[in-house]
């Protein structure tokens, strides 16, 4: 009941029917990269792999869900993500629930000049987690005509383009993303775009990010852009 897809080329995982062809994993993956190894942990884990395509099924992540666990995990991997309903992934802010994210994508071994191409197109995102899609490092992602929405009072966001991660941000439709986190108070939106976690960066650049027309409403922000978190931003300009 988990997807472990390392060092493929060329697989596509393709439902006959996203309603009727449901994933619900009872169990999880180590990240087992880039030094976490098990401290983190994922349903669907694509490492080192390229042209993988998920597509046309329902993922239901209610039986795993929690802070640490990931529905699908990439890392340095080019993978279409199509036409999905993708679930059930949050945790209540008044039971703990910060860290829970429906998908995660690093690209650490990739540069500016050669990035990984992340693409989600046409999926819809019910509570799924703090964050519907996440990505961080070299990651050019291209997110386009998907739904994301929460039905309960959970901090977040629909999308987060963070780090040196670049892309496109269009005709999504975003709401319900409302609510403050009860431990710090920081604000939901339905877009965010930072350049945090880049302290570390040696490599000057400019993150660009093309956001367009999308539908954002009943969030506490549309949009939040930048960095308000003290030394966490390296030499990478928004």
């Amino acid at each position: 009941d988990t997807m472990n897809i390392e060092d493929v080329t060329g697989l596509t995982v393709n439902g006959v029917d996203k309603t009727t062809v449901i994933i619900q994993p009872s169990s999880t993956l180590d990240w087992d990269v880039g030094g976490y190894g098990s401290s983190r942990k994922g349903a669907v884990r694509v490492v080192n792999s390229t042209d993988v395509t998920l597509q046309n099924m329902t993922m239901d992540f209610d039986l795993i869900k929690g802070n640490g666990i990931f529905g699908i995990f990439g890392w340095d991997s080019a993978l279409t993500v199509d036409n999905n309903i993708l679930q059930n992934m949050s945790v209540d802010d008044s039971s703990g629930g910060y860290y829970e994210l429906c998908s995660y994508f690093r690209a650490p071994g990739f540069t500016d000049g050669d990035r990984a191409d992340v693409t989600f197109t046409g999926n819809t995102f019910i509570d799924a987690g703090r964050v519907g899609i996440v990505t961080h490092d070299y990651i050019y992602a291209t997110i386009d005509g998907n739904t994301f929405y929460k039905t309960l009072d959970d901090f977040g966001y629909g999308v987060e383009v963070g780090s040196q991660s670049t892309g496109v941000v269009s005709n999504n439709v975003i709401y319900g993303y409302d609510t403050p986190a009860a431990s710090d108070g920081s604000e939901s939106a339905g877009i965010y775009i930072e350049n945090a976690f880049t302290s570390g960066s040696t490599t000057q650049l400019t993150k660009n990010v093309t956001v367009e027309n999308n539908e954002i409403y009943d969030c506490q922000y549309a949009m939040w852009i930048g960095n308000g978190y003290d030394a966490f931003a390296g030499d990478v300009a928004l």
